[in-house]
């Protein structure tokens, strides 16, 4: 296409752009000022006609304090004279003041005297039903000190309504009782109100299911708090509305304002005129912009040098750039490309020779063959990943990517151009997110797991429990099921892992000792071991953390380090405070944490395995689960810290952890002793919830031991209708331990707000094999008044009953 065709087709390409883009301009930004203005307008008018409506109310107000403070009407409210209704309360009257119903009360709540103005213009001889139900005794209506006013909708429609106390002329206390009046809010009414605002005012009841689209549309608004809603209904009218309240101060009714959109329509009409003047201007600077093109750039355009162009193209790129002149075999290499690879402006040598030496031996052929393929001219294109030594000497992956761009007469590539861009921390997040994926398959696989072996641990542990108890001192039989409660202990510890990995699992977080915390860990990974600690742990570093999940975290990665030295050695524990910046490379947002570091100087780990050693199941030792450090990895995230291992082959291995730090000083640590639990007797009534039988049946017979009365139920909708019926026959339950989570029915969360709903005060205690559910973690949010993890022993029922006896 010759130049000055493209010329030509800029230019009118840009002025159609520019006309379209004032046009937008003009649609969505001065017309809309216009809007506004129309929006501004109509926004008034609708709350002066609410004002227009309450000075309707004030003005039957007034008509009711005259009347009340007669001294006929005194006398009328104590002894009813068809004299005064003679006079005063006469079909003439309802209609001189639009009237639709009057009613006297006296001092009792007693209507003495009601009428209504009825569809044929006469005042019937009782008052309306409609009006009667809402003079109740407690209605503010009736009150004998003050008057009060407002807008009412009966059944029949929307009505003013206002009181007054009835005193004598003096207004000496006490009243006598209340005059109430009523103005029907009708169409009359309304067309009055059409004639004061010259608007076109409209009332519709708030709950009514036939409501038009712009009135459901304000409604929404309206109840959002809003004060005022506009609507434009089409190019010629807009609509505002408002909502009535009654006495209560509840909406009742919405009001809808209807007036012209003048400032749009006239703002419509000036942006027309305008954008056809502001047309004709650019058609007129389009031609002389061509005009100038022809005569005056055509020429210079044509005279610039494109290698200097197509360089400067490449030193502006945001990736690295590299030109390749594959007749004589120099090739340029942007600043950019050097910054990637660590080297300083014009240091790399401008060959191609120079460049291969500095990709990876294992990828160093590959990428020979690559650049071969498309220097022969074998493609025209390529596109691949090697990796690149920087100046420090490590290496850096890359996505490469090269095209031919001019060829010689006989077809062979001439000059190839490419970018290059460094993947390195891609990569890295690809291989992250796959770890995480990997980490959320287990998670759903070992919840499953876990909560199942929980209810069947449940029962192993309970007998064994109960079977001790039973068993009288001395006998044989105690030592093996010590042994056999021993190794459910450990199968719940298992457990415990799986679920860490489970979806959910929110630490129960609190004020935890650092130091505390570690010796505790230490204690118990190294028993039994050759390997000695050296914990060199300050005492007032503290980290907010579930004590349960973050020692075992700790014990794993003790326990690891120890299996790393079979033959003993030393652990090296160290902590301490430490701040990271915004630009931290931990990925961690910026703030205190506690940097804990395990050193153990075994073999080492290989380099090839290192990044794997925290994935789920991944071990190199013989009779191990590969569960230690993928849990560790977990439950530090899970508390929003980073883990990382560093290892040296012969050298030993550090597993270094960044916890948050808490900030503040703990409580004085309990320190955790194995004392007997003594067995309380009691009378009070429990309720089971379990899917279960089998723990139905070990829950109580373990609680008939304590001296309570259990009931059991498999579902939450039996647990509401058992706890229902024992409230109505005046025998609650003491408290209710619920399974969270019920297979095909009704689940503790669920249940737990219906008996809630029935007895605020009930005592809830929520169980789950799921050790680590959100729902056990703030136990207190969704109703529960203690948790009790699955399995659970004698000693734990009792604890948790302990707690919720002191509790009530």
């Amino acid at each position: 296409m010759r130049p000055q065709t493209k010329a030509v087709l800029l230019t009118s390409s840009g002025i159609f752009i520019l006309v379209a883009l004032f046009v937008a301009f003009s649609r969505y930004v001065l017309l809309e000022s216009y809007t506004t203005l129309d929006t501004r307008h109509v926004r008034e008018e609708v709350q002066r006609a609410v004002l227009h409506i309450e000075a309707e109310t004030d003005s039957l107000q007034r008509i009711v304090q005259d009347w009340a403070t007669w001294d006929e009407s005194y006398a009328f409210v104590q002894d009813p004279d068809s004299r005064y209704i003679t006079r005063n309360l006469r079909t003439e009257t309802f209609l001189r003041l639009q009237l639709t119903a009057i009613a006297f009360v006296d001092q009792t709540g007693k209507i003495v005297y009601g009428s209504n103005l009825d569809g044929r213009k006469k005042v019937s001889a009782t008052l309306s039903h409609d009006i009667s139900a809402i003079l109740t005794r407690n209605s503010p209506l009736l009150s004998l000190k003050h008057g009060h006013k407002g807008v009412y909708l009966l059944p029949s429609g929307p009505i003013l309504i206002a009181s007054e106390p009835v005193f004598d002329s003096a207004k000496q206390l006490p009243a006598r009782g209340a005059l109430i009046m009523c103005r029907a809010l009708n169409l009359e009414l309304i067309n009055k109100l059409d004639l004061l605002t010259q608007l076109k005012i409209s009332l519709q009841p708030l709950a009514s299911g036939t409501l038009t689209q712009d009135f459901r549309f304000a409604r929404e608004q309206l109840l959002k708090r809003a004060e005022t809603a506009t609507i434009a209904l089409n190019d010629s009218e807009i609509g505002g509305y408002a909502l009535i309240r009654d006495l209560a101060g509840q909406p009742v009714l919405i009001l809808r304002a209807k007036t012209t959109r003048d400032f749009y329509r006239e703002g419509l009409t000036t942006i027309r005129h305008f954008i056809l003047w502001f047309s004709i201007a650019a058609l007129f600077a389009g031609g002389l912009i061509i005009w100038l093109f022809h005569k005056v750039l055509l020429a210079r355009v044509e005279n610039l040098e494109n290698e200097k162009i197509w360089q400067f193209a490449l030193e502006g790129s945001g990736d690295g750039a590299w030109d390749w002149d594959v007749l004589t075999g120099k090739v340029f290499f942007s600043g950019r490309f050097q910054e990637i690879l660590g080297h300083d402006a014009y240091e790399l040598k401008q060959d191609l020779a120079e460049w291969l030496q500095l990709i990876h031996p294992e990828d160093a052929q590959a990428a020979t063959e690559t650049f071969e393929k498309i220097g022969n001219g074998k493609v025209a294109s390529c596109s691949f990943e090697h990796r690149v030594r920087k100046k420090t000497g490590d290496y850096r992956w890359i996505l490469n990517r090269g095209k031919v761009i001019r060829r010689t007469a006989s077809g062979k590539p001439a000059r190839i151009t490419g970018t290059i861009s460094d993947t390195t921390e891609h990569r890295r997040m690809k291989e992250q997110l796959f770890k995480a994926q990997k980490l959320e398959c287990v998670g759903v696989l070992a919840g499953g797991i876990a909560h199942d072996f929980n209810n069947i641990l449940t029962a192993m542990i309970g007998y064994t429990s109960l079977a001790r108890i039973y068993l009288q001192v001395p006998n044989k039989a105690l030592k093996a099921l010590e042994e056999a409660e021993k190794a459910s202990h450990r199968a719940t510890d298992l457990t415990r892992q799986l679920l860490t990995f489970a979806k959910g699992g929110n630490p129960m977080k609190q004020c935890v000792s650092t130091a505390h915390l570690l010796h505790e860990s230490v204690s118990l990974a190294l028993r039994g071991t050759k390997t000695k600690e050296i914990c060199n742990v300050s005492e007032d570093l503290y980290v907010d953390a579930d004590e349960e999940q973050m020692g075992q975290a700790f014990s794993n990665i003790i326990l690891n380090a120890a299996q790393a030295m079979p033959n003993g050695g030393e652990v090296v524990i160290e902590a301490k405070e430490i701040v990271l910046d915004d630009k931290n490379t931990h990925e961690l947002p910026p703030g205190a944490y506690i940097m804990i570091s395990f050193s153990d100087h075994g073999g080492g780990i290989p380099s090839e395995i290192l990044d794997k050693i925290f994935d789920p199941f991944f071990t190199t030792k013989g009779g191990c689960t590969g569960l230690g450090l993928s849990t560790a990895y977990s439950i530090v995230r899970k508390h929003g810290g980073s883990i990382v291992a560093h290892s040296e082959t012969d050298a030993g291995t550090t597993v270094t952890l960044l916890l948050p730090s808490s900030g503040k000083e703990c409580g004085k640590q309990e320190v955790s002793e194995n004392k007997a639990v003594n067995i309380p007797h009691c009378t009070e009534q429990i309720l089971i919830m379990d899917d279960e039988e089998m723990i139905r049946s070990l829950s109580s017979e373990l609680l008939s031991l304590l001296g309570y009365q259990v009931y059991t139920c498999k579902n939450g909708e039996e647990a509401i209708d058992i706890y229902k019926t024992a409230q109505e026959l005046g025998r609650p339950f003491n408290a209710v331990i619920m399974d969270l989570t019920i297979p095909g029915g009704m689940g503790g969360k669920e249940a737990a707000q219906n008996i809630l709903a029935i007895d605020p005060e009930a005592r809830l205690i929520v169980s789950s094999g799921y050790s680590n559910d959100p729902v056990l973690a703030e136990y207190s949010k969704y109703g529960f008044i203690a948790a009790v993890s699955k399995p659970y022993t004698v000693d734990k029922l009792i604890k948790t009953l302990g707690i919720i006896d002191k509790q009530g």
